[in-house]
């Protein structure tokens, strides 16, 4: 590896590489006693480093010196082992390559966490696996950003295109994480979904089948059991015209899991009758009734059909 007075090197310290410096400013650090004649350096684009004190004329141990001291760092024939990021992704083409598949990475991610991550009122624990693909995307995101970066700095691109390019590659991947940046709003919306879960599971099972024996509305589940006591002939028997019906109990004072539960009832009516929404529809259903305190909807509907009287027809 001939000297070159104009260009730039850098020296390894463990798994770090330190620079860059000129031929001057190097040798200057040697006078110092910042670094000493034994340390490995190379050129930024070449993966030949070799000693300081073999380069230029400097004090410094022999080979078999090193060797014997330091056989592990710099195994005998070969380099020493600079670190990863300097050799493999802070350099071009690399980094660029690696910025592009991560922004994709990115977008997929997104989609997917929109598809499977769909959280409902009270579902703190889908909340908090959205904040922890949110923080996923913005930690691949900026390791993107930092090796472009880094690229940049140690080789400056000369033509105007590939400055263009890796410019609006930096301004995609920054607009990128803007979104995923706000994973603490998903923190905040599970602790809050977490604890108004469990004040309503709380009071859910007394509070419905007061309403139901007494007829009234109550201060949490609001009509929420004289919404499904009303109801109880759609529910045995759902059918497409009964939509403005259901339309009409959304605009009742009912709690956020009873909302879902008659969003997905329309859905599957008007527009997505499948099996997968049918199987969402029984689960929904599910987990409402064990909230208010039964073992399942059947046993629900038995209790509200034994102890209250539908006041309302579609």
């Amino acid at each position: 590896m001939p000297w070159d007075e104009n260009a730039v090197y850098y020296y390894a310290d463990g798994d770090n590489a330190i620079g860059p410096f000129t031929l001057a400013k190097l040798k200057q650090m040697v006078a110092a006693g910042l670094i000493s004649g034994d340390v490995y350096v190379g050129v930024a684009e070449s993966d030949d480093w070799k000693p300081l004190c073999e380069l230029i004329n400097i004090p410094g141990k022999t080979r078999a010196q090193r060797l014997s001291v330091n056989r592990e760092r710099v195994p005998t024939g070969s380099a020493t082992t600079v670190p990863f990021w300097a050799v493999d992704v802070s350099r071009w083409p690399n980094a660029f390559i690696i910025a592009a598949a991560i922004l994709v990475l990115a977008f997929w991610l997104y989609a997917w966490r929109g598809n499977n991550l769909f959280p409902g009122a009270f579902d703190w624990h889908l909340y908090l696996a959205n904040a922890g693909v949110e923080v996923g995307i913005l930690a691949i995101l900026l390791v993107g950003i930092k090796a472009l970066k880094d690229a940049r700095k140690r080789f400056p691109l000369k033509s105007a295109l590939p400055r263009f390019c890796v410019s609006l590659l930096l301004v995609f991947l920054f607009l990128t994480a803007l979104p995923s940046a706000l994973f603490v709003v998903n923190l905040y919306s599970a602790y809050n979904a977490y604890t108004t879960k469990e004040a309503f599971t709380e009071v859910a099972p007394e509070q419905f089948r007061l309403s139901i024996i007494e007829n009234r509305p109550v201060p949490v589940l609001g009509e929420d059991a004289l919404v499904i006591r009303d109801m109880q002939y759609w529910f045995s028997e759902p059918r497409s015209t009964s939509e403005g019906y259901l339309r009409e109990q959304l605009k009742r004072n009912i709690s956020p899991p009873l909302s879902e539960l008659l969003v997905t009832f329309i859905a599957y009516e008007r527009y997505y009758q499948s099996a997968e929404l049918e199987q969402e529809m029984r689960r929904q259903c599910q987990a409402l009734a064990q909230m208010y305190g039964f073992q399942s909807w059947e046993e629900l509907q038995y209790f509200v059909a034994t102890q209250g009287v539908s006041t309302t027809a579609p």
